[in-house]
């Protein structure tokens, strides 16, 4: 499941927003570009949202969690 990191005021954390957005903003532009899902690889994916593996690997566990995560917000 996500890693998704709250305080106790369930207040999102800036930075992680941030670096959500980025993903999620490079992931609908491959879906744009109607590359496939599953030739896409998160190091393709960081380097399209100038975000360091590092730190996707802190806020996720794979791609797929960036949509699980959308798809929170959205409810």
């Amino acid at each position: 499941m996500t890693k998704l990191i709250m305080n106790n005021q369930l207040h999102i954390d800036q930075r992680t927003h941030q670096t959500h957005r980025k993903l999620i903003t490079a992931l609908q532009a491959n879906f744009k570009a109607q590359k496939s899902f599953n030739e896409l690889t998160v190091k393709q994916l960081c380097l399209d949202a100038h975000v360091g593996r590092a730190t996707f690997y802190r806020h996720h566990q794979d791609i797929e969690d960036i949509i699980v995560i959308e798809y929170l917000i959205a409810l």
